[in-house]
């Protein structure tokens, strides 16, 4: 991996794709997927970037609160412009098998308080879709036909707010279900599932990446 000096707050940096992830065994399949390198050990938020790709991620920690302060530190410390794409990606319980699926979540909805949320463009051809409900504590027996993870609803709170929500994207591994309980999850085993989807993701980058450059255009 690359690594990165500090500078005078990445000025005229150029970055077209942020990634929110919430633990560090989800993040690293994407980190080297896309060659990112460690900014600084210092930071309130672990941040990675590749200046030659324009990609940067965020290491926010889990649960909303987290993961809303972890999208507003990247957009603030590396001055992201209103083109880029904004998307949260990590592991998710699901009410039926199979695990180590990939879906997109079309509807986000805070189970706290009923907010809701629908972001980003569908890919329909590419990855399957799903509601996703945003809880603040663990589920474990997933009575709704949904996704369950406790990260989105935040990110789905600001992120729409520093680009648009057509750039705005949540994607989802299923690492636990009913028949499979998430505590028996190991690092090991949340890394092998994002990275047996890292080929999927690529190939959605693709077209997400035309839609940052039309919006760039359209800005500019």
């Amino acid at each position: 991996m690359k690594q990165f000096i500090k500078n005078d707050r990445f000025l005229g940096v150029r970055i077209k794709t942020c990634w929110v992830m919430a633990l560090r065994p989800e993040a690293n399949p994407v980190i080297e997927a896309f060659d990112m390198g460690l900014i600084s050990n210092e930071l309130l938020f672990p941040i990675y970037m590749n200046l030659d790709n324009g990609h940067a991620l965020v290491i926010s920690g889990v649960g909303s609160v987290k993961s809303a302060a972890g999208t507003t530190y990247l957009k603030s410390y590396l001055n992201v412009g209103r083109y880029a794409a904004w998307i949260n990606f990590g592991i998710a319980g699901y009410y039926k098998e199979p695990t180590g699926e990939l879906y997109q979540a079309i509807k986000v909805e805070n189970y706290d308080n009923g907010k809701a949320f629908f972001p980003g463009l569908r890919f329909a051809k590419n990855v399957p879709g799903a509601p996703l409900l945003s809880v603040s504590k663990p589920a474990k027996n997933f009575p709704a036909k949904a996704l369950y993870d406790m990260e989105a609803a935040g990110f789905c709170e600001l992120a729409p707010s520093f680009s648009c929500n057509e750039l705005t994207y949540v994607f989802k591994v299923v690492s636990d279900t009913p028949n499979t309980c998430a505590s028996l999850l190991t690092n090991k085993m949340v890394t092998g599932q994002i990275e047996k989807n890292i080929g999927k993701i690529s190939k959605i980058m693709d077209l997400i990446d035309e839609l940052v450059k039309d919006e760039q255009k359209r800005i500019i």
